[in-house]
């Protein structure tokens, strides 16, 4: 899928980039033109997230490519790391996050949520000691990007 959205706003541009990548679809400014705005967009691969230059995560092989190396993760690793790839660029809370992997019932905590997060981290940063990628928004969450 394709979308090619020509506005002459500014700020109506940046609006529908922000919702289109709320919906897991890249967007690229390709304008301006004149006085037009050009966004492109299509749907990000299901089987593939590029998280960064050298960092692929592979849905399918539950794994991720680092510098070429593939490194696997574990059941709940790769249950955390595919939730936060849907939602690209979202802030997620903990909460949901507790629910999703672990189920509504799961006499789990933040603790916990938050070792399997450095556990990704040291798998998918280039540096763990300063993300870019998995970012923790304190009190609040986590937020999967792409650099």
């Amino acid at each position: 899928m394709s979308i090619t959205l020509i506005t002459d706003d500014y700020h109506t541009a940046k609006y529908i980039q922000n919702i289109l990548k709320k919906h897991q679809l890249h967007c690229v400014f390709t304008g301006p033109k004149g006085n037009t705005l050009i966004i492109e967009s299509s749907a990000i691969n299901d089987t593939r997230v590029q998280l960064g230059k050298n960092i692929l995560f592979n849905r399918e092989e539950k794994c991720i490519y680092k510098n070429g190396a593939k490194i696997p993760l574990s059941q709940l690793e790769f249950k955390l790391l595919n939730y936060l790839s849907y939602r690209l660029n979202t802030i997620v809370s903990s909460e949901e996050l507790i629910n999703e992997v672990w189920g509504l019932d799961a006499p789990i905590g933040t603790d916990t949520l938050y070792v399997y997060i450095n556990r990704l981290r040291k798998k998918i940063e280039p540096r763990a000691c300063n993300p870019e990628i998995l970012l923790t928004h304190r009190k609040i969450g986590y937020e999967l990007r792409t650099i």
